[in-house]
């Protein structure tokens, strides 16, 4: 069972992460390794939320094709 997500975690709705200064540092340490953050990835909820940022005209197009609207969360294909 998946537990309940901090609608003020980092990376929840799209929000930002933020290094604090204390650990710039190790920030800039790690990205040597792969060349991406990897310190603000491993902060970031793999089963976060998003916002649907899909244009209105492509929702329209799929509810009147399909009769319904696909969703993109995993939940909804099961």
């Amino acid at each position: 069972m998946l537990k309940a997500r901090k609608p003020e975690a980092p990376g929840e709705m799209g929000r930002p992460v933020v290094i604090g200064e204390e650990r710039q540092a190790e920030m800039k340490e790690q990205f040597k390794i792969n060349q991406f953050n990897i310190l603000a990835s491993d902060l970031i909820s793999a089963n976060r939320s998003l916002p649907d940022v899909r244009m209105e005209a492509y929702v329209l197009l799929f509810r009147t094709t399909l009769g319904c609207f696909v969703g993109t969360s995993i939940r909804d294909l099961v």
